[in-house]
């Protein structure tokens, strides 16, 4: 049976910390650029749940287990990120930007904050890596979304891992019809005989992005299933 830490060992390798990182690594919540009056309103042209966030906010709107679907989910650490690199180099933008942890996004980031869980059973073992991120640019926010949209050019490169080359695919899938954009991809690969597949699902909405990884030894779609959970957390965004 695959374990955790086998699945982990995979998807590391192949997603090269995708998402690895993408805890809070925006100011502190208490020493966080704070919206301004202007931008923390709502204006007439843009929905609430795209409005400026905080790190507090962009917390607070992150999924608990049991909105996660699925049984047998657990709260799980995320791994930390790795270096790598991509062949051809004219790919990278599909492996590396669309990952909203980027360091090139940094300075771009107004709060963000993620969660991960993780499930296993007789067939496999999977993780998801929530993160809910607010760029002070609205614009910016399709910017992770943009770079995914080049899988048409780049359906098949090499991750080149702590020197390991892994042959790796990506194709399109069906998004989740809301926001302002949408992008779904899925990544996979095979390494010493084990699969992996990592399925990318985003959707902006104003300054904000919310990003699901889904991390698994099990081949399949799950985009469908996690549009409830999208919705839930813009619903939280509205509210907060």
């Amino acid at each position: 049976m695959i374990t955790r830490g086998n699945l982990l060992a995979v998807a590391v390798l192949l997603v090269g910390g995708l998402l690895a990182g993408c805890g809070d690594d925006s100011e502190p919540a208490s020493e966080a650029k704070a919206p301004t009056t202007a931008a923390s309103s709502a204006a007439p042209a843009e929905a609430p749940e795209g409005r400026l966030l905080t790190a507090e906010l962009a917390k607070a709107a992150l999924p608990t287990v049991d909105e996660v679907p699925g049984e047998g989910w657990v709260a799980s650490e995320v791994p930390p990120p790795n270096a790598s690199t991509v062949e051809p180099a004219s790919c990278s933008p599909v492996y590396t930007e669309v990952q909203p942890d980027n360091p090139i996004y940094k300075d771009k980031v107004a709060g963000n904050a993620a969660v991960s869980f993780g499930s296993e059973s007789p067939a496999g073992f999977s993780q998801v890596v929530v993160d809910v991120r607010s760029f002070t640019n609205a614009a910016d926010s399709l910017l992770p979304i943009n770079a995914g949209s080049l899988v048409d050019k780049c359906p098949s490169f090499t991750v080149i891992e702590d020197g390991e080359k892994i042959d790796t695919a990506v194709k399109k899938l069906t998004p989740i019809a809301v926001g302002d954009k949408q992008l779904a991809i899925q990544f996979s690969a095979e390494i010493q005989g084990t699969p992996a597949f990592i399925t990318v699902v985003q959707a902006s909405i104003g300054h904000n992005l919310v990003t699901i990884a889904h991390s698994s030894t099990i081949a399949g779609d799950p985009v469908k299933s996690y549009e409830p959970l999208v919705n839930g957390i813009l619903k939280d965004l509205a509210a907060a």
